[in-house]
């Protein structure tokens, strides 16, 4: 898929956060943390990516303490495919009795929407948003071999050529990182899709198969950390991390370090939220708590 940069810049009217819990349906507003409703309950959660993929991860890290919070059983259902669009209709379809949980990526659909997919659900129509559970922070990167070495290279071979970056779907948030980005930039691209995920992306970009991959960072902090992807720009109004492969710092020259100090911080109210009781032996112990 190929499209200009006057083309998404037309059609990328408006861009939302990253990763949403979203669901159709709502407990009781009683007691705080109380849902009669769904005690003891089955719920399914879906998730539009494969396991151990997406937003899988952050969906399992929050699964036992909701378990916990709402009495029920929560099934964790993957379902990927058609850039995310799958999962997001299989959420968007359910019986409105709140047993249907699911994790959505809000940039992807919004992308899928103004590009004319009629299979992708409304966002602000189809789902009843319950909050922001991850944000991401994208950073453009090229090859090890790659001869671009700074984005002011790329800018400077954009004016001959448009740049060739492989993405994993046609409907992810990677391309609005990328589209956004390139038209700030005054940079033509030319978007490659079809990779089997992320890995294969970045594979594409070492074999030297296209000039750049625009991920998360986190999604691909290892292959910067080991020297395999060369970051050149990151997309953000602060800088994602403070890894020093992210100063221009080459990995072979960055020495171990420990850790010399050591701060231990307690999220009280977060903990209410989520049903957890911290331990009085522990709050006397922290540094500093959240309350």
């Amino acid at each position: 898929m190929t499209l200009s940069r006057r083309q998404m810049l037309g059609r990328l009217v408006a861009v939302a956060g990253a990763g949403a819990v979203t669901s159709v349906g709502a407990c009781r507003r009683g007691v705080p943390g109380e849902c009669a409703e769904l005690a003891g309950a089955r719920i399914r959660w879906i998730v539009p990516n494969a396991p151990g993929a997406g937003y899988d991860a952050e969906t399992r890290l929050l699964e036992p303490y909701l378990e916990r919070r709402l009495g029920a059983d929560i099934v964790v259902d993957n379902q990927p495919g058609a850039g995310e669009i799958t999962g997001a209709r299989a959420i968007a379809s359910a019986q409105p009795d709140g047993r249907t949980l699911g994790t959505i990526g809000v940039p992807g659909l919004l992308v899928a929407t103004l590009l004319g997919n009629s299979e992708a659900p409304d966002v602000s129509r189809d789902f009843t948003v319950l909050g922001r559970i991850s944000r991401s922070w994208h950073v453009w990167a090229a090859g090890q071999k790659s001869p671009l070495r700074s984005i002011d290279e790329v800018i400077a071979r954009s004016a001959t050529r448009p740049m060739a970056f492989a993405i994993d779907e046609a409907g992810s948030a990677s391309l609005v990182g990328i589209a956004e980005t390139a038209a700030l930039l005054g940079i033509g691209v030319d978007l490659i899709d079809g990779f089997a995920g992320t890995r294969s992306a970045c594979l594409a970009a070492l074999r030297g198969d296209v000039d750049l991959v625009c991920f998360n960072y986190d999604t691909i902090r290892d292959l910067i950390a080991s020297g395999d992807l060369l970051p050149l720009l990151q997309v953000s109004t602060a800088p994602v991390a403070p890894d020093k492969v992210l100063k221009g710092v080459k990995p072979a020259d960055i020495p171990v370090e420990q850790p010399t100090s050591f701060e231990l911080v307690v999220n009280a109210r977060a903990a209410r939220v989520l049903g957890i009781a911290i331990p009085r032996s522990i709050l006397l112990r922290a540094d500093r708590v959240i309350d």
